[in-house]
């Protein structure tokens, strides 16, 4: 099975194993997107739609979007969807590229739960090409923000040289 993890914070990205000239694969937070702010030019997905992100470029936590935008604040849902079809956006890309199964959602955008969720499951749908829609399922993962830093450290423990702590 071909599962994804998606956090831009943590510039996780393919659990499977990919050897690759500079050990990089799967660093979709330094994707490249249209810059959000009033500067021309891009800007990499984590700066955009990413915790730390949103706090540098727009002053604002997870919570306080999605509590702003819970609440009706129009500025709020036009970024919160933003977000979300950036993210989408992202998925669209990698699935279509690497023909996925499973796309689990972890890092500190999780913390915004179901609603983000739902947001990127509508945005998928809306911008995939139709004929890989069905054959992808997008969740929240099971340990939420920590799950790239624990999955870091199952694979530290597994590739660990032999004798050290």
């Amino acid at each position: 099975m071909r599962v994804w993890s998606c956090s831009t914070a943590l510039r996780s990205g393919l659990p499977v194993r990919q050897r690759r000239a500079h050990r990089l694969a799967g660093e979709i937070g330094l994707t490249l997107v249209h810059r959000t702010d009033a500067s021309p030019g891009w800007m990499a997905l984590e700066d955009a739609a990413s915790p730390g992100g949103l706090s540098r470029v727009r002053g604002l936590s997870v919570a306080e979007i999605v509590d702003r935008a819970e609440a009706g604040d129009e500025t709020a849902v036009a970024e919160f969807g933003r977000i979300c079809e950036l993210l989408a956006v992202a998925i669209v890309n990698c699935h279509v590229t690497l023909d996925l199964e499973k796309v689990l959602l972890t890092g500190g955008m999780t913390r915004a739960g179901r609603p983000l969720l739902h947001a990127i499951q509508a945005a998928f749908v809306r911008l995939c090409p139709p004929a890989f829609v069905g054959n992808l399922t997008i969740e929240l993962a099971g340990l939420g923000e920590w799950a790239g830093a624990m999955g870091a450290a199952a694979l530290w423990l597994e590739e660990r040289p032999q004798g050290s702590a």
